[in-house]
């Protein structure tokens, strides 16, 4: 499964919750939250991240703040996944992905 990273170029209000990232990524990045793509978002310090996700049953959203550093920002508009978790300081994210989607098939069968 190839998930696609998107990131937000623009500094971002991390204020923004579901409605506000999913107006961020339809009307700004011209994105679809329902796509199964995550959809990545920096605060104008760089110290902040936002990681917005989204299939059929619902929306995730996963946050880190760094306490002493910033995050490298990438220069592009879509990274891979080994990059994103890379950025987030390895997190796991496809493992995560993963699971989730067996759970769902498993809840389906």
């Amino acid at each position: 499964m190839a998930i696609k990273v998107y990131v937000y170029k623009e500094p971002c209000n991390m204020g923004k919750s579901y409605k506000g990232l999913t107006s961020l990524i339809e009307d700004e990045m011209r994105g679809k939250p329902e796509s199964g793509s995550l959809f990545v978002f920096f605060n104008k310090r760089a110290d902040y991240v936002k990681v917005f996700w989204r299939d059929i049953q619902g929306s995730v959203i996963l946050a880190k703040k760094l306490a002493e550093d910033v995050f490298e920002i990438p220069g592009v508009k879509q990274i891979t996944l080994k990059n994103l978790e890379k950025i987030l300081g390895g997190m796991g994210l496809r493992d995560l992905i993963l699971q989730y989607e067996k759970r769902k098939l498993k809840k389906a069968a």
